[in-house]
């Protein structure tokens, strides 16, 4: 083991030898590259070694390099003209790295992708060509590696056989994966342009029919890929990308019985409603129907949509939801209602029946006394429906009266997060006294979060500047948060001391800083922050 690595090493003596003597690096420097290196390498020998390590000694091999080359330039060394042993035996050195990396773990899919862009970025094309075989035989079944292989032959090393090569034998192995089809088909067509632009040239009549080869790969997708509308979105983006009539693609795929390829390409027509109709009188199935009215959904069609809405006879779970929050969307609320009659086994369903409630509620009154009844026959999402019940009936134009004592009613089962959008509603709509009447009512019974105390903070911070009693208010809010959440959350110190820092309170801001230090399970990122915003406002 002492012996290879000590090999190694002694192939670069009169590399070392040369820079010397051209004063690009000093006794010292080299001694200590030497040193790194041997570090390296027994540490490569190592039964515990990682890739991490392996991708450490390229950086610090390549870091070696960029040096060499800025020294050089810096002594007028020219490397066009002068070609020095290093700038061989270093880019040789890293490769072989890289090889070994790769043999001690060649399932390791980043270092493969980082050794195809080291000998990309070098212009090494020998070495990417067997980087890329030797790699494809051993994971022929990630696609990625046929699509960069392939890609790379075709536009910057001008072998497009061997691209076409690499995309025929892909399909064979992975024929389920639709992008290898795609790509294969992308090959072809960059072949028959190069073919019809040698001929126009040469000035002899373009023959070549361009699509006939893509389009015969793209049929083998459609008998062997999944899913087709993934085969289909590949194919239509290769044609595009190459300015090519899409028509045969959507001919081709139109004669697949297959409901979400059909709607995606009635998604994308010019007359997305006619072409769905063709289709359902071709192609009658629940699921393209399904298909059909999530694209009216999304277009906010509801008329059209409730009409079809009516021949589905069965819907899922995840399609009811999507469906009656649309119907809600576009004010169809009786239809919405429909989706509501039997049990409401999610949220969801019950967040679109609480906005039943709403859009049939005259008054603000009226909701509250609708919802109640609702709620309470739901209590295993009482918080949820509470916190979307104070979202519409502040939409309902409410007194202040009404407001406050709703709030107060069930503020302690209300998520204190969405309780701070409430504060901040009753400081835009009935001003900060107002507001600082709520939060003195519902402080006692509130389990804070941070973001509540810090909502709360805000809007007295905003009355302190014309009556400073509510200082101690303050202080008390700062000291329940670091007391509840201290231990893991350093903003709510920062605060503090913000709080502090501001009123020049020095010895209290200290105070804090320690006692944050102390509580803190880590106090790197507080003390990060500390010094950054206080140590020169106190200086």
């Amino acid at each position: 083991m002492a012996e290879n690595v000590e090999a190694r090493l002694e192939q670069f003596i009169p590399g070392f030898e040369q820079l010397k003597q051209l004063h690009l690096f000093s006794d010292h420097d080299i001694k200590t590259i030497i040193k790194k290196r041997r570090a390296f390498e027994y540490a490569l020998t190592s039964r515990s070694v990682t890739p991490d390590k392996f991708l450490e000694y390229i950086q610090f091999e390549a870091a070696f390099l960029e040096i060499n080359e800025k020294r050089k330039e810096q002594n007028g060394i020219d490397p066009n003209v002068t070609r020095l042993l290093i700038d061989v035996d270093l880019p040789k050195h890293i490769h072989s790295i890289y090889r070994r990396a790769l043999g001690t773990f060649p399932d390791n899919m980043k270092l493969w992708e980082l050794y195809f862009d080291f000998c990309e970025n070098r212009g090494d094309i020998k070495s990417l060509h067997f980087a890329f075989d030797d790699c494809i035989k051993r994971h022929a079944n990630k696609p990625e590696i046929w699509i960069r292989a392939a890609r790379w032959e075709m536009t910057v090393n001008n072998n497009v056989e061997l691209a076409m090569k690499y995309m025929e034998q892909s399909v064979t192995v992975n024929p389920e994966v639709p992008e290898l089809y795609a790509v294969y088909a992308e090959t072809t067509i960059f072949q028959a342009q190069q073919i019809q632009q040698r001929r126009e040239v040469q000035s002899m009549e373009a023959t070549s029919d361009i699509l006939k080869a893509p389009l015969a790969i793209f049929d083998a997708a459609l008998k062997k890929a999944k899913p087709l509308v993934e085969v289909f979105k590949h194919f239509n983006t290769i044609f595009k990308n190459y300015n090519l009539d899409n028509k045969d693609l959507i001919e081709m795929a139109s004669s697949q019985a297959d409901p979400e390829l059909l709607a995606e390409i009635a998604g994308a027509s010019e007359k997305p409603e006619e072409t769905f109709n063709e289709y359902l009188q071709k192609y009658p199935s629940e699921d393209l129907k399904i298909y059909y009215a999530k694209y009216l959904a999304r277009n906010k069609k509801g008329k059209e949509l409730v009409a079809l809405l009516d021949q589905i006879d069965d819907y899922t779970t995840e399609e009811a939801e999507f469906f009656c929050k649309c119907l809600l969307d576009c004010g169809i609320v009786d239809d919405a209602d429909d989706f509501l009659t039997g049990t409401l086994e999610t949220n969801e369903l019950k967040i679109c029946k609480l906005r039943v409630i709403d859009a049939r509620s005259s008054s603000p009154e009226s909701f509250k006394e609708s919802a109640k009844q609702f709620i309470n026959k739901h209590p295993e999402s009482k918080k949820l429906l509470n916190n979307v019940f104070l979202f519409y009936l502040a939409k309902k134009n409410p007194s202040f009266g009404f407001w406050f004592t709703t709030v107060s009613e069930i503020s302690s089962q209300v998520d204190p997060d969405e309780l701070s959008k409430s504060l901040m509603f009753t400081r835009a709509k009935f001003g900060l006294e107002n507001t600082d009447k709520l939060i003195q009512k519902i402080l006692p019974v509130v389990v804070p979060s941070p973001v509540f105390i810090e909502t709360c903070v805000k809007i007295l911070d905003e009355i302190f500047s014309t009556d400073p009693k509510v200082e101690s208010r303050i202080r008390q809010l700062h000291e329940t948060a670091v007391m509840k959440f201290g231990r893991e959350n350093p903003k709510v110190w920062i605060d503090f001391c913000g709080f502090e820092s501001k009123l020049r309170n020095w010895k209290k801001l200290e105070e804090i800083r320690k006692r944050a230090a102390r509580m803190l399970d880590d106090s790197s990122e507080f003390s990060r922050l500390y010094q950054e915003k206080f140590c020169k406002v106190q200086n």
